[in-house]
């Protein structure tokens, strides 16, 4: 590790006459022959020299790391880099190791001063320790291990599958990459934080980072190529063209200061320093974000003009994924052309971590939930990680898998005080207790404002053990909302909990057992939430499975026909709101009968998953007849009636997906007599729509014809995926007499894939003025669904 001293002027102990202590290895021989060491000429002491032949170069090393024996390089072996000054080859260890071996020449210098480069970057090489960057192996004669090879030193180090980063991101261009960010940041600090004194890398750059593919496939960045940089500032210390392997390219990535060094009162030796470093290390996460060198698209000479003048790459128009508004500032403090002034590396690995927050947040479905098994496994502290937390709130929630809890990342999780955070809403995942449930406890005693709670992809042993729905009553006895994937068979033996919402995946099999049986259980349930408001059911079931839902049911009266004795359909007498998920008639209107004692229900949603019919909606009509809000998804219009809904005297909202609604349920006998209460338009889709009504404009036609009856509609809110297909599509909307706004489908089921389209739903109104410019997919603060339902003034 010595070896730096004698490229950088840092203090020196006192040299013995037989031991140059500022030499690497402190095993160079001081003479008077030549001036060698920078400390030894300071001190005014012996000259040093030392014989520069392959012997004696591998006597710098241990004997361990002489990899003559162990590596071959046949005529066949593959070249994978070719440089100005090495050539790297891939090749197999004499113990079927993938290895690189990378060969250092130059034949502009004398064989003993190119061997002295190398031995001096293998030098440097060979005493770093640290995840985030290569190891080497080990040394090897070229001489030795390949026939007809010259006298060169070979340093070999692990092969890299994954290749240099640029290489990876062209092969994997979706995979995040600001974690990558942080590997490099760390590997940097490492470099300028040794006890020795910094060593300054001087080269970075995207083809200088590797990417390290474990065995359990995380990928790691890792930093190689020590010292080329600085050997070539030794040895061409007045030549600017040689800060790069081809010419002045590097000037894509060089700080201000190492392109011109007179202009900052600086030498060439002197304008290459851990601020420059910095100013580099930022130009190569510009290249990993953008998937581009710096300055893409203009020649060298063109570059080099712009950074003489202190000129930065332009920020890509449209945004690239991690490179958002905190790291684009952070760059440009790190490129400032005074390099005191730049960022620091602790403020970088901070920049980076809020960028990684900001990713995670989104990513899923848009939601602001976070994922704490990727956010622990970053590696950053406890401390740190509940501080960036804290500085997102409010958050939706996080996420927390259950079945992994012996990982580090679990046990860093845990030392998080997560109650200071106030979470709403806590998502676990992978759930599998085994045989305690003191991990899940633990995660649940840590969120305890938790109100609303979404357990996903429970293994069913777990949703059938009853200890797993004791802890989290037990945990949670005030909780408002539940989701979970499946049906738990034990819940008739836990006492009455104060639920408001549930949503659930009901699983109907026929595989020998009557479907009676997760019937029965699902009864069992509803009768255990006596304060129910909102239900969502996706029942899972075969054609057969439906079939006998159908006929073991006596829909009509609400009762259990064969089971009678058992099962009764439960009495929700709060229940405001069922939304149903189905694949074929039969289950849907079973399922729509359990619950056909709720007279006071006001809302009902139905989606079809895949469908087998028919399905008519006269069932819900006839059960809820004060229905105040409608939403059918038609994924197959065919198959379902409608025509019913026109009976719906206090129906104030309706939601549309296509044409076929407005046909059968406005265009019936009287027109004038339909929906005499609806005030509220929802258009979800536009499918159908197109080339119907006149000239097209269907939703123009029917506001028109509503107002001509006398029984106006006075809200019309459009989903934002199509508001600007509609506009285009109707352009006279704009010129009605009603309120138009947005509106944005709720996430609040998204485990079941398609919601329920009020659930969590927000809409807002948009003045006549703003409708022709107006963005839908600009993030603003909604209304909740509920206000839809407040009296129209």
């Amino acid at each position: 590790m010595d070896v730096m001293m004698d490229i950088m002027d840092g203090p020196a102990e006192v040299p013995d006459v037989s031991k140059c202590l500022a030499c690497s290895a402190r095993k160079r021989l001081c003479d008077s022959t030549r001036p060698r060491c920078k400390a030894c000429r300071r001190e005014k002491l012996h000259p040093c020299t030392y014989d520069w032949t392959m012997s004696n170069v591998l006597k710098l090393f241990p004997a361990s790391s002489n990899m003559n024996k162990r590596v071959r390089l046949s005529s066949t072996a593959q070249e994978v880099s070719h440089g100005a000054f090495a050539k790297v080859y891939r090749t197999r260890t004499v113990e079927d190791e993938l290895v690189a071996v990378k060969v250092f020449f130059d034949g502009r210098r004398p064989p003993e001063r190119a061997l002295e480069l190398s031995a001096r970057e293998a030098l440097t090489w060979s005493g770093l320790d640290h995840p985030n960057i290569v190891p080497l192996f080990g040394v090897a004669d070229y001489r030795k291990i390949r026939r007809g090879g010259s006298e060169q030193l070979c340093m070999v180090s692990p092969w890299r599958s994954g290749g240099n980063i640029m290489d990876y991101i062209q092969d994997h261009p979706t995979v995040s990459r600001l974690p990558w960010l942080l590997d490099i940041v760390r590997a940097v600090d490492y470099l300028h934080s040794l006890p020795f004194g910094p060593i300054v890398h001087g080269d970075l750059k995207g083809n200088n980072i590797l990417v390290h593919v474990e065995p359990d496939d995380k990928v790691t960045a890792q930093l190689t190529d020590f010292g080329l940089s600085q050997i070539i500032d030794l040895s061409n210390r007045h030549n600017l063209a040689t800060t790069s392997t081809t010419g002045l390219g590097n000037a894509r990535w060089l700080a201000f200061e190492r392109l011109d060094p007179t202009r900052y009162g600086l030498q060439l030796s002197t304008a290459k320093s851990t601020l420059s470093d910095i100013f580099e290390m930022m130009r190569t996460f510009f290249e990993i974000l953008t998937g581009a060198a710096p300055f893409h698209g203009k020649t060298e000479y063109q570059v080099i003009n712009y950074v003489l003048q202190d000129m930065n790459p332009d920020r890509p128009i449209g945004g690239c994924d991690g490179l958002d508004d905190n790291q684009w500032l952070l760059m440009l403090d790190c490129w400032s052309n005074v390099p005191e002034k730049r960022a620091s590396l602790q403020q970088v690995e901070y920049g980076v971590w809020n960028s990684m927050i900001n990713e995670l947040t989104s990513q899923l479905d848009g939601s602001s939930y976070i994922d704490m098994k990727r956010l622990c496994k970053i590696g950053v502290s406890s401390q740190r990680i509940l501080v960036l937390l804290k500085e997102r709130s409010p958050m939706q929630g996080i996420t927390v898998p259950i079945c992994s809890t012996n990982e580090p990342w679990f046990k860093r999780m845990q030392d998080l005080s997560l109650y200071e955070l106030r979470l709403a809403t806590l998502r676990i995942t992978d759930i599998d207790m085994y045989e305690s449930t003191e991990h899940l406890e633990a995660v649940l005693r840590s969120a305890p404002s938790v109100e609303d709670l979404k357990l996903v992809g429970a293994h069913r042993p777990v949703t059938h053990d009853l200890r797993f729905l004791d802890v989290i009553q037990r945990q949670f006895p005030t909780l408002k909302a539940l989701v979970m994937e499946l049906t738990p068979t034990c819940f008739g033996q836990l006492s009455p909990w104060l639920l408001r919402s549930l949503a659930l995946r009901a699983i109907f099999e026929d595989d020998g057992d009557p479907c009676s049986w997760p019937l029965l259980k699902l009864c069992q349930l509803l009768e255990q939430l006596p304060v129910l408001e909102e239900v969502f059911l996706d029942a899972v079931a075969s054609r057969r499975s439906a079939h006998s839902l159908k006929f073991g049911l006596d829909i009509t009266s609400g009762k259990a026909v064969e089971w009678q004795h058992q099962l009764v359909c439960p009495q929700l007498l709060k229940l405001k709101s069922f939304a149903l998920k189905a694949a074929n008639g039969d289950t849907a209107h079973a399922l729509m009968g359990l619950l056909s004692y709720q007279k006071g229900l006001t809302r009902f949603s139905f989606f079809p998953s895949w469908w087998e019919g028919p399905f008519s909606i006269d069932k819900a009509v006839s059960y809820w007849p004060k229905l105040r809000s409608l939403s059918i998804n038609t994924k197959h219009p065919s198959a379902i009636d409608l025509f019913a809904v026109a009976e719906l005297t206090a129906l104030e909202i309706l939601s549309l997906d296509r044409h076929s609604i407005i046909n059968q349920v406005f265009w019936g006998i009287d027109p004038g007599r339909v929906l005499p209460s609806l005030k509220t338009v929802i258009v979800c889709s536009i499918l159908g729509m197109t080339n119907s009504g006149v000239e097209g404009e269907t939703i123009t036609r029917l506001v028109q014809a509503r107002a001509y009856y006398g029984i106006p509609i006075r809200r019309l809110l459009i989903n934002q995926a199509v508001w600007k297909d509609l506009f285009a599509m109707e352009p006279s909307l704009q010129g009605l007499e009603l309120e138009i706004g947005w509106f944005k489908p709720g996430t609040a089921y998204g485990v079941f894939g398609d919601d329920c389209a009020e659930s969590k739903a927000e809409w807002g109104l948009v003045p006549n003025s703003e409708l022709d410019n107006f963005d839908p997919w600009v993030e603003r603060e909604g209304k909740p669904f509920e206000e839809l339902l407040q009296p129209y003034f």
